[in-house]
């Protein structure tokens, strides 16, 4: 059901409506009525006869608040007659000195509202006001300005003497302003009719619609028109020697609740909108409702959610879900879809529970053509209705392709330096080739598969890629992959995440010599020989920290089997170290830098030394240490 079409079959079946529980009510003498259905009140503002007045209006209660914008919204109901109808009725807005208890009968040419039909007779208005009439009864002098014999919907001021014009000959007759037709003519079809008023406060301008006729704006100097901003509005009607029934029932009132529901259609593969734009047969789409209580007199009682999803899109069942104002998620029973048919309840919103997200997800069907696609969605409580707006886009008749990645929404550890491979499938309904792409980060992305044939269609195709290890980042890096067919349609987007570990390893350790060497006359300190430095290499990115120790695994042996056990290391504060057998000494400790590559080496004096003894064996010794590299924490 689209609920911006007039669907009612009769009087008593129309198509939204809420409870008016003492809005309004109705002057002494008038022939008006509220018939409760038990689901809606209608209101009668004329019966089905003969020489009927009737009128209704807010209670004091509810008084139109020109200060403030304002929004109403009602549909409206002439009976089954045709062209023997009569007379119709009028929305009125007033501040007649009778306020809510104001009444005229009369001619049924008046409507209730309008002066006298006689030329030169004033006064029988009703005053301080401006009327929309819906005329079902062409009159041939009052409405002489008209298309002989055609219903109406026009607008004046009753109380005002320039309303009317009454020639030297001939009878009064009333100036319309802004003339509309029905569309089918006549108003009494048996039909319910969409009728909407809107008020802005600033400009001063009321801009009412009739179903789909052109909206019609009226600029209103309210101190002249009304004399003040608090107003009594209602409608009024008249039947005479033709008659039919006239009635109306409400979606919204103004001031007594306001609220609004907005929808909105994202893509799930681009996590984009697609309002007015195009979407691939087969495609998931995510709807979001979001309903809100603004402000009002009363809280919105009894709120549903009624949405009715195109013959073209399927729900996937169990993705019903609330989402409350911090993001968390609430699984909602299917059970409140009816095929394509959602009926939610909210319960009361008000200023204490103000807000409401509702969302599902949907796939698109395939189509053998482009299919253009509008949808609504209503918001339907006890005292108010509203409508959002139409949300439109397209469905395109090819079928986007699918497309797999090996380890997809997982975490990939790899070393520095390291190039990874990405590999997976892809697989396309009808188009003829495909393009492969793959984007780390927030880079360019890539073609690494370009226009690549699809044959056979319909059918699993693998493919296999290489990435650099230059395109990825110390640590985290985002991977993501995605087809495209001929047609540009857009797969979904697989992702993996690549962390990049950066290494902290020697490059370059050197054997350290002694030389040849005398044995001395007294302890003598022998510093190493070798030049070469300890060299290694750090990607794990600057400010990481790392420290070196020794330790000595084998001690200083001749060939014969005898030991040098004085073995040293001096620091860079001069400080002496034994090396002992597996006991660790802490050489160095630094941070990463910029640069990779950093080499550790000692000033003159510094670093690895023997202490020969004059009592120590001639011969060839070595020994064998080992050099740890730690990865610290930074403090």
């Amino acid at each position: 059901m689209n609920p911006e079409k007039s669907l009612a079959d009769n009087s008593s079946s129309p198509p939204n409506g809420i409870e008016i529980d003492n809005v309004f009510q109705t002057p002494e003498g008038a022939n008006s009525s509220v018939i409760n259905t038990g689901l809606v009140d209608i209101v009668e503002v004329t019966p089905n006869q003969k020489n009927q007045a009737g009128a209704i209006w807010n209670t004091d209660n509810n008084m139109m608040d020109l200060t403030k914008n304002f929004e109403a919204s009602m549909y409206l109901y002439f009976g089954d007659k045709g062209k023997d109808a009569a007379d119709g009725m009028a929305f009125v807005m007033q501040a007649d000195p009778n306020g809510n208890k104001a009444f005229r009968t009369g001619d049924g040419a008046r409507l209730g509202v309008w002066d006298s039909t006689k030329k030169g007779e004033f006064g029988l208005a009703i005053s301080n006001s401006i009327a929309v009439e819906f005329d079902t009864y062409y009159n041939n002098d009052f409405d002489s300005q008209i298309a002989k014999n055609r219903n109406h919907l026009a607008w004046n001021y009753p109380g005002e003497k320039s309303t009317y014009d009454d020639p030297w000959l001939g009878s009064r007759r009333m100036n319309h302003n802004d003339i509309q037709y029905p569309i089918s003519n006549y108003f009494s079809n048996d039909q319910w009719h969409k009728f909407s008023v809107k008020w802005g406060a600033s400009a001063s301008i009321l801009t009412y619609q009739f179903e789909s006729l052109n909206p019609v704006s009226i600029p209103i100097n309210v101190d002249t028109t009304f004399g003040t901003n608090q107003v009594f509005w209602g409608f009024t009607g008249s039947t005479g020697g033709s008659y039919a029934s006239n009635r109306v029932v409400f979606e919204k009132v103004p001031g007594l609740v306001e609220g609004s529901i907005e929808e909105k259609v994202i893509d799930k593969n681009t996590g984009l909108s697609i309002q007015n734009k195009s979407v691939n047969s087969e495609a998931k789409l995510t709807y979001s409702i979001d309903v809100n209580y603004q402000s009002g007199k009363q809280d919105w009682k009894e709120v549903h959610v009624m949405k009715n999803l195109n013959d073209n899109i399927e729900y996937l069942p169990g993705s019903l879900r609330s989402i409350d104002s911090d993001g968390n998620e609430t699984p909602l029973s299917d059970a409140y879809w009816s095929g394509n048919e959602l009926n939610l309840p909210l319960g009361d919103l008000g200023v204490e529970n103000k807000q409401k997200k509702i969302v599902f997800d949907v796939k698109v069907k395939s189509v053998p053509v482009n299919t253009e696609v509008s949808e609504s969605v209503i918001a339907k409580g006890k005292n108010y209705i509203t409508h959002s707006d139409n949300f439109n886009y397209t469905i395109i008749s090819n079928v986007a392709p699918v497309i797999t990645l090996e380890g997809a929404n997982q975490e990939k550890v790899v070393d520095n330096g390291t190039d990874i491979e990405i590999t997976g499938n892809w697989l396309d309904k009808d188009s003829e080739t495909v393009s492969l792409y793959y984007q780390v980060n927030d880079s360019s992305p890539l073609v690494f598969e370009k226009e690549t044939i699809n044959d056979p269609k319909d059918t699993k195709h693998n493919y296999l890629a290489t990435v650099s290890s230059t395109e990825l980042l110390l640590g985290a890096n985002s991977l993501k992959v995605w087809a495209v067919d001929k047609e540009g349609a857009q797969s979904n987007v697989e992702t993996i995440t690549i962390l990049v570990r950066g290494t902290l390893k020697f490059v370059n350790v050197p054997d350290f010599e002694f030389g040849q060497f005398s044995l001395p006359l007294k302890n003598e300190l022998l510093f190493s020989s070798t030049k070469e430095t300890i060299k290694i290499s750090d990607t794990r990115g600057t400010g990481s920290d790392w420290k070196l120790n020794v330790t000595l695994k084998k001690p200083f042996t001749s060939l014969e089997g005898n030991t040098i056990n004085d073995f040293y290391y001096i620091n860079q504060d001069n400080q002496k170290q034994p090396i002992q057998l597996n006991e660790l000494i802490l050489v160095r400790t630094g941070v990463t830098q910029e640069s990779s590559i950093q080499e550790i080496g000692w000033a003159p004096n510094q670093g690895l030394a023997l202490e020969i003894l004059p009592s120590n064996y001639i011969g060839e010794y070595s020994s064998e240490l080992e050099w740890i590299l730690e990865d610290t924490p930074s403090s």
